[in-house]
C-alpha cells in the first residue's frame, strides 16, 4: 500500500508512527506506574484513617449519646485522600461525580485497587453499637491521572503534527533538486543532449548531477558518432547507386539494345532463307521481353540515380516521379505544387529533397491506403537564410501513436541532418499523416 506513495509521505508516516508508538508506550508505563502508586497510597490512607479513628474511639465510647461526636469524627476522617469512611447507620456518599471530568469506567476499574474494606466496631457504655467502615477511594487521584494523560496525548498530537509538518517541509526542500534531475533525464530521453545540470551542495545530489552531465556528454558524443556513421552510410549508398546506375546505363542498357537489334537481324535472315516466317510469334515474344527488360532497366535507373534530376532540375524530376506514381496506381489522386521562385540548391540538397519525396510516396503507397496525396514545396524567407519546406500529406489511416521509426524514416531524418534541416511527422485530423521537411538554403 505504501509502495506508490512519495518519499515525503512515507517519511511522514514512519516518523509519525514512531512518535505515536513512543508516546503510547510512555503512557502505558505511566498508567502501570500510577496503578502501583495508587495502590500504595490507598493502603497508606486506610491505615492512617484506621489509626485516626481507633485513637478517637475511647473518648467516644464514654459518651451516653455518641451519635453527633461519631458523625463529626467520620466527617474529619473523610478529609483524608484515597479513603472513604462511613458508618453502618449512614448511607454511603459517592463523591466520584464531583470532579470536573470523570474518567472512563474502564480506566477507573483498571486503576482502582482490589482491597477489602476495614470495619471498626463501636460499642459505648450506654449500649450504643455501630460499625465504622473504611474503604479505598482513589477517585480524585484517578481523575488527576486521567487529566494528565489527556493533556499529554493532546500535546503529543501537537508534537506529531509539528514534526510531520517540519519533516514534510525539510524533505521537500531537500529533494527539490530531484525535479530538475527528472526533467533533465526526460530531455535526454527526448533527444536533447546539450544540457548541463547544476550541482547541489549535498554530496549525494552532486554525484547524481555529475552522472547526468556525464551521461549527457556521452550520449552527445554517441549521437555525433552515429550521425557521422549514418552520413558515411548514406554517402556510400549514393555512391554505390551511382556506380550501379552507371553500370546499368553503360553496360546493361547497350547490351539489351544490341540484343534487340541482333534478334531483329536474325529474324530477317531466317525469313529470307526459309521463305516464310514460321516463328513470327516467337520473335514477337522475345522482342516484347527485351522491351520489358529495357523498361525495367530505365525504371531502376530512375530510382537509383534519377537522370531527370540532372536534366530537368528538381521540379521536373519530382513531376516525372509523380507521373510515374500516377501510372502505378491511378486510383490515388495526387496534387503537386512547386514554388515559382528559382531555387538555388546544391547537388546534395536537390538529391535530399528528391529522396524525401520519393521515400514519402513509397510509404504512402505501401502502408497508408490513402486516396489523395498532396505534395507541396514552398519557400520561407527567413533570416539569415531562406528555408525550403517540403510537405507530403495523405488522407490514409495515419501513423500509429506508438509506432517506431523504420529504416526509411530514419534514413530521411539522417538525410535532413546532413543538410542541416529537420524532419517532422504528425497525424492529421480526422485521418492521415503529414511528413514535413525543413531545409535551410544557405
Amino acid at each position: 500500500m505504501l509502495a506508490n506513495l512519495s518519499l515525503r509521505t512515507k517519511l511522514s508516516i514512519y516518523v509519525g508512527a514512531a512518535i505515536s508508538a513512543a508516546v503510547a508506550l510512555c503512557i502505558a508505563l505511566f498508567i502501570f506506574q500510577a496503578a502501583t502508586r495508587i495502590n500504595s497510597e490507598s493502603e497508606s490512607a486506610r491505615r492512617l484513617a484506621n489509626d485516626f479513628i481507633v485513637s478517637a474511639l475511647p473518648s467516644i465510647n464514654q459518651l451516653d449519646k455518641p451519635e453527633a461526636e461519631l458523625e463529626r469524627l467520620i466527617k474529619e476522617a473523610n478529609h483524608l485522600r484515597h479513603a472513604r469512611i462511613y458508618s453502618s447507620r449512614t448511607s454511603v456518599q459517592d463523591d466520584t461525580g464531583n470532579s470536573i471530568e470523570s474518567p472512563p469506567n474502564w480506566f477507573t476499574r483498571f486503576l482502582t485497587p482490589n482491597s477489602e474494606s476495614r470495619e471498626i466496631e463501636v460499642v459505648t457504655k450506654s449500649g450504643f453499637e455501630d460499625k465504622i467502615i473504611i474503604k479505598a477511594n482513589p477517585a480524585d487521584e484517578i481523575t488527576e491521572i486521567w487529566q494528565e494523560i489527556k493533556w499529554i496525548s493532546i500535546a503529543s498530537l501537537g508534537v506529531i503534527f509539528a514534526t510531520v509538518l517540519i519533516i514534510s517541509i525539510v524533505v521537500s526542500n531537500t529533494l527539490s533538486p530531484l525535479a530538475g534531475y527528472v526533467q533533465a533525464l526526460s530531455l535526454l530521453d527526448a533527444g536533447k543532449r546539450t544540457l548541463t545540470v547544476a550541482g547541489d551542495k549535498t554530496p549525494e545530489f552532486k554525484i547524481i548531477a555529475d552522472r547526468i552531465n556525464g551521461l549527457s556528454q556521452t550520449l552527445s558524443k554517441l549521437d555525433e558518432e552515429n550521425h557521422l556513421l549514418i552520413q558515411k552510410m548514406i554517402t556510400l549508398q549514393d555512391n554505390e547507386r551511382k556506380e550501379i546506375a552507371r553500370d546499368l546505363h553503360d553496360e546493361f542498357g547497350p547490351a539489351l539494345f544490341m540484343s534487340r537489334i541482333c534478334v531483329g537481324e536474325l529474324k530477317k535472315k531466317i525469313t529470307i532463307s526459309v521463305g516464310e516466317d514460321k516463328y513470327l510469334n516467337d520473335w514477337s515474344a522475345v522482342d516484347q521481353n527485351i522491351d520489358k527488360l529495357q523498361q525495367v532497366n530505365r525504371k531502376i535507373l530512375g530510382r537509383l540515380r534519377p537522370a531527370a534530376l540532372e536534366e530537368m532540375g528538381l521540379s521536373g524530376a519530382i513531376e516525372a516521379m509523380i507521373k510515374s506514381w500516377r501510372k502505378t496506381d491511378p486510383s490515388v489522386e495526387m496534387v503537386y505544387y512547386f514554388p515559382e521562385e528559382k531555387l538555388t540548391m546544391t547537388e546534395i540538397q536537390s538529391v535530399t529533397a528528391y529522396r524525401i519525396i520519393q521515400e514519402s510516396l513509397t510509404n504512402i503507397y505501401r502502408h497508408s491506403r490513402a486516396t489523395k496525396v498532396n505534395v507541396r514545396l514552398f519557400l520561407e524567407k527567413l533570416t539569415p537564410s531562406p528555408q525550403l519546406v517540403i510537405s507530403v500529406a495523405d488522407n490514409g489511416i495515419g501513423i500509429g501513436e506508438n509506432s517506431h521509426d523504420g529504416i526509411g524514416l530514419r534514413g530521411m531524418k539522417e538525410r535532413m541532418l546532413i543538410v542541416g534541416g529537420e524532419l517532422k511527422i504528425s497525424r492529421l485530423s480526422p485521418s492521415g499523416t503529414e511528413i514535413k521537411a525543413l531545409m535551410p538554403l544557405s
